[in-house]
């Protein structure tokens, strides 16, 4: 049943009163009403702290409640991690570290001051009615907070303070208390204890603080809310957030705290009344969001090998326990995800048109959403692009990841703030779990190689770019110390002078311990250019010059400019190794522990060649399934390159591989896969993704608990058919790599192609040396060990129907040379990645060039 419009605008009638009145209403009732009750309260139990924080906590819940159901932008609503760390510093910062400090002064302070001066206390008025006492406290401390607020806006030292307060990305009421421990004790030294001193009645500072609190839980709020002439009152939201505006020239305005009066006075009050905010923030780069993170940041500390086995230890820890939690009952968490994916997302144009807000269950979900392909949804990616309009997702795209286009032409999928929160604390796990199975990894420096996170814009105009480029450039700086390479270097266009400046940073540093990229021919890669540029790397570690440097922009110039420099001792150790056939990895840097990256499918063979440059120790890490649109199950068991779906993030369906290709569309959830049987994917997320079928191919190698442990198998574009035989990509690396291994022969490429008009599969290998191997013995050999794999294929050929297959070498360079024309035509270098068995018809790179005769001859084959 589709839901209309109509429908949809029913209930929103039955509360029409409420959205037009409760913005300009709900404030000043809640906060008479916190005052109202903390008196009364106070009348029936004097002196007890509990009467102001009753109140407190009631309006807590109101506002809450409200950010739910009436919030000013639905992209500033809390994400889990959120409110773990604004729990943290809530209750360290502002509950236990006053307590603390008001103990300190009544015990030792107060007893101290009265000493010295007996009379202090009676220049307070203490026989004035207590809200005449209140209002006296409240405009005299609000005079005191303007100007160290407004002090710590403008004196640099103090800035670093307190950026941590603007450091949200989005407003709500919890973050209210995001503030550097040793701010809210200058603030309490400079605001709070001289009231205290001055002997201020303790009712009196109770009301104070039940204003303070209310009015601050507000002025964060995520809350549609009106103040009208109340703006020039108190610090209301709509002046405040422009206070958290990234930018300077707006954020340093309306410093009051509680009231705005004092803005008024010395002309910073400032609300402009054309445009609303939407975006906030400290206005500083890739500023850390981890309570850790933020605690050190003032004092711009970097990160060493006992800081970060620390952080992992108390991040990573609590992250995985949760993580393998979800293994044991994978039904119950997979229907929190569809259910909290649906109501992020019930208001949307698509989610009103099938009805999202009254789905209760998966049965539900099936029958009111269709399986969808980018193709169906890419003209709603569009116009919300386009308009801005919730159409397919709740939030706005930050930017599009654009696909590596090996299943057609590249898709831009739309990537929300939430969805990188998703993919940053995916990264945590992947590599909490890197720690624990090699915690020597993480003792140096790494060298990782990722796509750019901006490569261009879309025709709208909007930056499109790599998921992995963008959580390298935003890492949290402890973290981004240890990666050698500035994010800015992936961004150079010249591929070579790009590769050049790469191995020339690592070459400067002798304790690299961990080497991180997608597709293991990117270090491959790498080992050519040591290997063909070897003396002019070593000449540059002597002179601190590096060609090509010239024609980059004047910004990367001068990035460089500090770490390219003269490298006597790293030159004289190098300069032993001349002479050397080969130089490896091992040779360099001895104490590499651990690679992450791709190592099945046709990764299997690069990453075979690149064992050999390898120290011995060396621990290989399979980066697991991940794609354009999500990592998929992560990697908990290396040595069958098997992983958990991250239940708790995305939305799974599965669809039996031959029941998918013989029409059948009734899919299984996660608790109903089976041992050894291979599934197409379908996933839901919710960042515009519903019911989105991947192309993809997973096996279940096992279970942890009650959840099926996967292991990517390829795409579902690698697979022919030219009589009926329905070859794999996985049947058929398989099947060549048993046949290299028995003639001892290191690939560095390879394609087969289905000749539809011959009948026959064409195999084209470069191999690092093959002197010696007959192409049609090989063939034979290959020809038996597909048939072993295909049960079809072995039919097909011994009919007839399908013609025995013919193997060509391939000279050196055909590799790096496809790879070229695969990232001009839309694919990204830092992910690469090819299908190897492809149909004739549709394979666009020029092979024949490269093919060669038994007399290592180019242009041989005419039929190609």
């Amino acid at each position: 049943m589709r839901h209309s419009a109509n429908s949809i605008a029913a209930p929103q009638r039955h509360t029409g009163w409420l959205s037009m009145f409760m913005p300009w209403l709900l404030y000043p009732l809640v906060v008479a009403s916190g005052i109202s009750i903390y008196l009364l309260l106070q009348a029936s139990y004097p002196g007890q702290i509990w009467t102001a924080y009753l109140p407190v906590l009631l309006a807590t819940f109101v506002v809450a409640a409200f950010e739910v159901f009436t919030p000013e932008h639905r992209h500033w609503r809390p994400e889990k991690d959120d409110l773990k760390e604004d729990v943290i510093f809530m209750i360290l910062v502002q509950v236990i570290l006053p307590l603390v400090l008001g103990l300190a002064v009544v015990a030792w302070l107060y007893p101290l001051i009265s000493g010295l001066f007996p009379g202090l206390a009676s220049y307070w008025p203490q026989h004035w009615p207590i809200l005449l006492q209140a209002g006296l406290l409240l405009v005299s401390a609000e005079l005191i907070n303007y100007w160290v607020h407004r002090f710590a806006h403008t004196i640099p030292l103090l800035w670093r303070f307190h950026a941590v307060h603007h450091s949200p990305h989005k407003l709500y009421w919890l973050n209210v208390g995001r503030f550097h421990p040793l701010e809210k004790l200058w603030q309490y030294a400079l605001i709070s204890m001289p009231f205290m001193l001055l002997g201020v009645a303790q009712e009196v500072i109770g009301l104070y603080f039940v204003f303070y609190a209310i009015n601050g839980f507000f002025q964060h709020s995520n809350i549609k809310l009106k103040y009208g002439w109340l703006n020039f009152l108190v610090s209301s939201a709509e002046l405040h957030r422009w206070h958290h505006s990234p930018d300077a020239k707006e954020s340093n305005h309306n410093y009051g705290n509680n009231l705005i009066i004092w803005d008024l006075v010395f002309g910073s009050w400032y609300l402009p009344r054309a445009r609303s905010i939407e975006q906030v923030g400290s206005g500083i780069k890739d500023y850390p969001q981890g309570f850790f993170e933020l605690l050190l940041k003032p004092f711009h500390l970097r990160a060493s090998s006992g800081l970060t086995r620390l952080l992992f230890r108390l991040h990573g820890q609590r992250a995985w326990r949760r993580f393998m939690q979800h293994s044991r009952d994978p039904n119950k968490t997979q229907q929190a995800t569809l259910k909290h994916i649906l109501h992020e997302n019930a208001h949307t144009e698509y989610g009103k048109q099938y009805g999202f807000a009254h789905i209760r269950n998966h049965a539900d979900y099936i029958r009111e959403v269709p399986i969808c392909s980018y193709e169906d949804i890419e003209a709603l990616v569009q116009k919300q692009a386009l308009t801005g309009l919730p159409v397919l997702h709740s939030q706005n795209a930050l930017f599009y990841a654009r696909s590596s286009g090996t299943t057609g032409t590249p898709k831009d999928i739309p990537i929300t703030s939430s969805a990188v929160q998703q993919f940053k604390r995916q990264q945590q796990l992947l590599s909490f779990y890197q720690y624990q199975v090699c915690p020597q990894a993480f003792s140096g420096k790494a060298l990782g190689i990722v796509s750019p996170a901006i490569e261009g814009q879309t025709e709208l105009g909007h930056d499109y770019g790599s998921v992995s480029g963008y959580i390298y450039k935003t890492m949290p700086a402890l973290i981004r110390d240890r990666y050698l390479v500035p994010a800015e270097i992936f961004e150079i266009s010249d591929y070579d002078l790009k590769y050049r400046i790469i191995l020339r940073l690592a070459l400067a540093e002798t304790n690299i311990t961990y080497l991180g990229t997608a597709n293991p021919s990117t270090f491959l890669r790498l080992r050519d250019v040591l290997n063909t540029e070897w003396a002019m790397l070593l000449d540059s570690l002597r002179t601190g010059e590096l060609p090509g440097l010239g024609a980059l922009t004047p910004e990367l110039q001068e990035l460089l400019h500090t770490r390219i420099r003269p490298e006597p001792e790293i030159y004289t150790q190098l300069r032993a190794l001349n002479g050397q056939d080969d130089i490896e990895f091992k040779d360099i840097w001895p104490n590499i522990h651990m690679i992450t990256t791709w190592t099945g499918g046709n990764c299997h063979f690069a990453m075979q060649r690149l064992r050999d440059s390898l120290p011995s120790h060396t621990q290989v890490i399979e980066l697991g399934y991940v794609a354009t649109e999500l990592r998929g199950p992560l990697t908990v068991d290396p040595s069958n390159n098997t992983g958990l779906p991250i239940l708790d993030q995305v939305y799974y369906e599965f669809v039996e591989k031959n029941a998918w290709e013989n029409g059948v569309r009734e899919t299984l959830t996660v608790d109903q896969l089976q041992y050894r049987r291979a599934y197409y994917v379908i996933i839901s997320t919710s960042y515009g993704l519903y019911r989105y079928f991947m192309h993809d191919l997973l096996e279940v190698c096992g279970f942890q608990g009650k959840t099926p442990l996967l292991r990517f198998m390829q795409k579902g574009i690698g697979v022919t058919n030219i009589t009926g035989e329905k070859l794999y990509e996985a049947q058929l690396n398989r099947a060549i790599n048993d046949v290299c291994s028995i003639n001892h022969l290191r690939l560095r490429f390879f394609m087969t192609l289905a000749n539809i008009v011959k009948a026959r599969y064409q195999v084209y290998l470069e191999a690092e040396e093959h002197h010696g191997i007959n192409a049609y013995a090989l063939a034979a050999q290959l020809d038996n060990a597909i048939a072993a794999n295909n049960i079809e294929y072995a039919g097909k050929r011994k009919s007839g129907r399908l013609r025995a297959p013919q193997v060509y070498f391939l000279r050196a360079g055909c590799g790096d040379d496809y790879k070229r024309f695969q990232i001009s035509n839309g694919q990204r270098e830092g992910q690469y990645k090819y299908v190897s068995l492809q149909d004739k018809r549709d394979f666009h790179f020029n092979l024949k060039q490269y093919v060669m005769d038994d007399n290592n001859a180019a242009d041989h084959v005419s039929n190609f």
